[in-house]
């Protein structure tokens, strides 16, 4: 068994290396001190994953979730994909995105499917709504689920043995959507939308200072 150093919390899943809620690297336990530990505790009071998420995630993981979280239910709770708030100030390239794909997503998922509870494209009469994308957002709402209530904590090595193989088979799955670490990209895209966002906030008030500096000089 593995524990996470910052949250207290026991996986039993040997292979997991890092937290799956703050990704901090797993230490060894041995099962009396993993016995000691209530299970329960943590679970109580994190209803609100679905409003505030893994603690260290990238922008693309955030984004993602919040764009899927959008299309649950048969109407549209907000227009924004990912609400907009204070952490945009570190990723302002973001805007952008989420300006954009927020208006697409509202004119191209008009679509509803009741198997699955989730909205799908709709560009023609008969919609846009394969068998595959249905059984992928009944796993992913399942896995969320698990994943709140601490059922993933048990039962991890399972699902991660399905999404092998549908990875396999060349399909989808919700674990590595939900579960997987941030890659090498993510990371990137992260540090460069931090850098651009530096890089704005310096220059807006370097031109600021410029066009005053020249009307001082005018006179």
């Amino acid at each position: 068994m593995r524990k996470c150093p910052r949250c207290q919390i026991v996986y039993q899943s040997t292979e997991r290396l890092n937290c799956l809620y703050c990704d901090a690297t797993l230490i060894s336990v041995q099962l009396e001190d993993a016995l000691r530990l209530q299970e329960e505790d943590f679970v109580k009071g994190r209803s609100d994953f679905l409003d505030n998420y893994f603690r260290i995630r990238s922008f693309t993981f955030s984004y993602i979730f919040h764009r899927n979280q959008l299309r649950m239910g048969q109407k549209f709770e907000r227009f924004f994909v990912e609400p907009l708030g204070f952490s945009y100030l570190i990723k302002i390239p973001w805007i952008i995105i989420n300006c954009v794909d927020s208006v697409m997503i509202h004119l191209a998922y008009q679509g509803y499917c009741p198997q699955c509870g989730w909205k799908h494209k709709r560009m023609s009469g008969v919609g846009d709504h394969s068998k595959e994308e249905c059984e992928y957002n009944k796993e992913y709402v399942l896995l969320l689920k698990e994943i709140v209530t601490g059922g993933l904590i048990r039962d991890e090595n399972k699902y991660k043995k399905e999404a092998v193989l549908k990875v396999q088979a060349g399909q989808r799955n919700a674990y590595n959507t939900l579960c997987s670490r941030r890659t090498a990209l993510e990371y990137g895209m992260d540090i460069l939308s931090i850098l651009i966002s530096m890089a704005l906030f310096m220059a807006i008030p370097i031109k600021i200072g410029m066009v005053l500096l020249g009307k001082v000089y005018e006179f």
